[in-house]
């Protein structure tokens, strides 16, 4: 009973909702914690980008923080409404140094994967916005927001329990049956030598 309690448990444990609360301090920073409770999205996520003229470059800070007690693997996606803004903007995204994503915010559309990150771990994202010189003014930004979405998934881990009663019992019976071949072959081979 213990067993398939335990099995059953572990079968449950992806379904049950990650938590992930956002907090803005400040223009240029989000701070996002990754929790057991669920999933929370609050329009302090959500960056809003100043007039920007050809040439102009916002840079943003995001942190992230897993205070669940299961390993998550995350992925990052910036949406900036409809229109050509998604195709005119070009998106920077940074971390510790290495780069993640560089190209328009459209080519992103489908979520930059940010990597796997332990129970208490955390990390800074450099997010930066810029509207390329080659434009032309009709493409100055007067105000706009661009949504930030964080999606956590749970890493499924295997339990090791050291049960190998399963294993155990195939082995068993794979010799068992190598066993009973050879018999009947020897019974055969001795039966058609007495003939």
């Amino acid at each position: 009973m213990r067993r398939k309690l335990l099995l059953l448990t572990i079968l449950l444990l992806p379904f049950l909702p990650v938590r992930i609360q956002a907090e803005g301090s400040g223009r240029d920073d989000i701070h996002i914690r990754i929790t057991e409770a669920g999933m929370q999205k609050t329009s302090a996520d959500d960056i809003v980008l100043p007039q920007m003229l050809p040439g102009d470059e916002q840079i943003y800070t995001l942190r992230v923080e897993n205070r669940s007690k299961e390993e998550q693997e995350l992925y990052l996606k910036l949406c900036a409404g409809e229109g050509q803004l998604t195709e005119i903007l070009e998106l920077q995204v940074m971390q510790d140094g290495h780069r993640l994503y560089e190209g328009t915010m459209q080519d992103a559309q489908s979520g930059i994967e940010m990597g796997r990150y332990a129970p208490q771990e955390m990390t800074t994202l450099r997010i930066t916005l810029r509207l390329p010189k080659e434009t032309d003014n009709t493409y100055s930004i007067r105000e706009a927001a661009v949504d930030v979405e964080l999606t956590a998934q749970m890493v499924r881990s295997s339990v090791a329990t050291g049960d190998r009663t399963q294993r155990t019992l195939l082995i068993s019976s794979i010799l068992a049956s190598i066993s009973f071949l050879i018999i009947i072959r020897r019974r055969r081979k001795d039966h058609e030598e007495a003939r």
